[in-house]
């Protein structure tokens, strides 16, 4: 995914405004089982964790992860969102953990955290 300037990104030959990047992996393009297992074989992962809380003020966390695939192409997957209960630094963290655990991505491989 390349940014084309402002809020708009290119992403496998189309132009995608930034709100649309997260409908667009959540696509049947792309299930679950597919990311899971290209980032598994990709086996250096960052992972990328932001919380929000939606319209009906139910705090979240969403997960991102980010991967080189085999045709040495920087890959960057959204996982579902997680809700969470306890927003402090650990409850957070152990949110994270437990989502990746849960999605059978293995802990291992992740080299790099960012967070918001």
């Amino acid at each position: 995914m390349e940014s084309c300037g402002g809020n708009t990104f290119k992403c496998h030959g189309k132009y995608w405004a930034q709100q649309d990047i997260p409908k667009r992996s959540y696509s049947k393009l792309d299930n679950i089982h597919t990311i899971v297992k290209d980032v598994n074989d990709a086996k250096c992962i960052a992972i990328l964790a932001d919380e929000t809380t939606d319209i009906s003020t139910t705090e979240q966390v969403e997960l991102c992860v980010q991967y080189v695939d085999k045709d040495i192409r920087i890959c960057e997957k959204f996982l579902p969102f997680i809700p969470v209960v306890d927003t402090s630094g650990k409850g957070l963290a152990r949110i994270i953990i437990e989502g990746l655990l849960k999605f059978s991505i293995y802990l291992s491989y992740v080299r790099g955290p960012g967070f918001d």
